[in-house]
């Protein structure tokens, strides 16, 4: 799994989303979502886009979401929801 497909995962996890929750709302089966997550390096902007309002962040949040994390692992509880 590449660093962006990990991004994604990790942000609908996050939601409490299910890979055909956001399946369906791509209108895509379950099957071409889990290859997305595994290997997003071909992903199109289109996709990512439509993955990102279904997420409810930015491109950007999906593309920094593994150096958000890394921060986040290294400061006070308080803080964290800060950086989301």
């Amino acid at each position: 799994m590449n660093n962006l497909g990990k991004n994604i995962r990790h942000l609908r996890e996050l939601r409490n989303y299910t890979q055909a929750y956001v399946a369906s709302q791509l209108g895509i089966s379950q099957r071409a979502y889990s290859k997305i997550e595994q290997c997003a390096d071909n992903i199109s902007m289109k996709r990512l886009q439509h993955i990102a309002q279904i997420l409810s962040v930015s491109v950007k949040d999906i593309i920094d979401f593994e150096d958000k994390l890394s921060r986040i692992l290294t400061i006070p509880t308080e803080n964290i929801l800060k950086l989301l």
